[in-house]
């Protein structure tokens, strides 16, 4: 039976590797995609990491399963709330209903890791102290064979952290290496590659450097698979320049629709102020809890990294997450707020308020951004259970911007970050490989949510109803076994019926 690998790198962009497949310095994609199909892969909006690589695992938009961020905002009770980011059916549930076997390394927003029949080590964001494999007993194997690490030590804007990021890089690859023969997925996650990117867009001798260094373990995967295989690499979205930041809650501040009961930076008897008093910024303290992570890690959980090692510390540049100052948020007066990257909330008393709000936000931040700045509603990007949830406008960046949270001391609206070299596009990559894919073949409408789909029918397995994606048959060769098998749609809950009897079993297995 063919065996299908999925190698997932952030950020990756035709943009940037375009022209080294051409001129032979990725000898190992250039094969991939000369043997294979290509293109463009759209993301999700916003083109996040979360979002988006959850859409990959389910085939389903945001709205579908309630991850608009890295984390949401209930406007109800005005906080921060984190989703189940492990609830929803994914590619590896659905191979192991099946009696398939699964080994998921490193994939974004995995933990807890699940059950699945194979291996999970789960990926970003997740601690060193967590049990974060399943099963368990092998995460003292990860550390002693592949010397496993969650994260790099290095903070990404030191050149420095591209070796560290190589050798973490090398730990999820060579451990899939070692053992993807005896799976029939396999799916890698090589997610660091967004952070360096960030920072050193403009530095091309070192990105080539750690893209030689990718494509290198890319053609070793090649060379272990056999002649039914499948190869698939992704990104769950691109990348490009970065020339100026839209400070979202400046301008919502500016026109009346956010406002303070005191001032957010007004320094108080505070962990922030007080670690500033030393000269300590949030940049540094990173960089400290990156190299003492192993002491750390054990001591601070989560929501007190959240709280007091994240958004609430100035930055070198002068700016504060919002969410390091929503105590300070008049919330009887603010009527729009910006959560993340581009996710707006609007706060209002009824129904004929929020469209008025709503109607006139999009028509002035598209006035005032002139092209830089789109608006979408939630009405037009997504579809589902978790629609109520989701913001209700999304504001998309063009090409060359980005959208943040941040209040500025400055007082300025737009913003340019010197160490922050580049940001996210809405396409990502595409290269599907084997057997049965049409060969140089140029993809043009693959988003996705599309390669769940495409996988299972692959792997000759059913497709639960509810997902948004479709298979990508296009990209089959004509008479081929993917290509002429229908496709077969099921009911998801049948899925979700095993998965209760499932922890039933195991909750018994526990008792006895």
């Amino acid at each position: 039976m063919a065996r299908v690998v999925v190698v997932g790198i952030d950020a990756a962009s035709w943009n940037l590797l375009e022209p080294w497949i051409r001129d032979g310095v990725l000898p190992n994609l250039k094969l991939l995609v000369e043997g294979g199909a290509y293109g463009p892969l759209e993301s999700t909006y916003p083109f996040i990491t979360s979002p988006a690589w959850k859409s990959f695992s389910t085939g389903k938009n945001p709205g579908k399963i309630g991850i608009f961020y890295w984390f949401n905002f209930d406007k109800e009770s005005k906080r921060i709330v984190f989703p189940n980011y492990t609830k929803h059916l994914e590619l590896w549930d659905v191979a192991s209903f099946h009696g398939m076997r699964s080994m998921v390394v490193n994939i974004p927003l995995t933990y807890p890791p699940k059950p699945i029949s194979g291996v999970m080590v789960s990926g970003f964001p997740v601690l060193e102290h967590q049990e974060y494999v399943h099963p368990k007993h092998l995460k003292k194997h990860l550390y002693e064979k592949y010397n496993y690490r969650v994260a790099p030590k290095e903070h990404f804007s030191n050149p420095k952290s591209v070796s560290d990021v190589k050798s973490v890089i090398e730990s999820r690859l060579k451990l899939a290496i070692d053992n993807i023969e005896y799976y029939n997925l396999t799916c890698i996650g090589l997610y660091y590659t967004d952070a360096i990117q960030h920072y050193h867009w403009d530095n091309r001798e070192l990105l080539m450097d750690l893209w030689e260094f990718i494509d290198d373990w890319i053609g070793k995967i090649m060379g272990s698979l056999g002649e039914k295989d499948y190869l698939i690499v992704f990104s769950d979205h691109g990348a490009t320049e970065l020339k100026s930041v839209f400070l979202a809650n400046m301008w919502l501040r500016e026109m009346g629709y956010l406002h303070f009961k005191k001032d957010p930076f007004k320094p108080g008897l505070s962990l922030r102020t007080i670690l500033k008093t030393f000269g300590l910024s949030r940049e540094k303290l990173v960089r400290v809890f990156f190299k003492l992570n192993k002491v750390l890690s054990p001591l601070i959980t989560e929501k007190t990294l959240l709280k007091n090692l994240g958004a609430p510390y100035e930055s070198e540049y002068g700016e504060i997450g919002i969410i390091g100052v929503l105590s300070a948020v008049d919330w009887e007066k603010t009527k729009a707020i910006v959560i993340g990257e581009g996710d707006l909330y609007i706060i209002a008393d009824n129904r004929e308020e929020y469209e008025d709000t709503l109607t006139r936000i999009i028509r002035e931040v598209e006035k005032y951004c002139n092209g830089k700045i789109r608006a979408k509603t939630k009405k037009e990007l997504y579809s589902g259970p978790y629609v109520s949830n989701a913001p209700d406008i999304v504001l998309v960046p063009s090409e060359g911007y980005m959208v943040s949270d941040h209040m500025s001391r400055s007082g300025r609206i737009w913003v340019v970050r010197d160490n922050y070299k580049s940001f996210h596009i809405k396409n990502g990559i595409l290269i599907i490989n084997g057997p049965s894919i049409q060969e140089n073949y140029k993809t043009s409408n693959a988003k996705i949510y599309d390669l769940m789909p495409t996988i299972l029918q692959i792997l000759k397995l059913p497709i639960p109803r509810d997902v948004d994606g479709r298979v990508l048959t296009e990209v089959f060769k004509t008479r081929t076994e993917p290509a002429t098998r229908p496709v077969k749609y099921v009911d998801p809950l049948k899925f979700r019926v095993a998965g209760l009897r499932s922890k039933l079993k195991a909750k018994t297995r526990e008792r006895v």
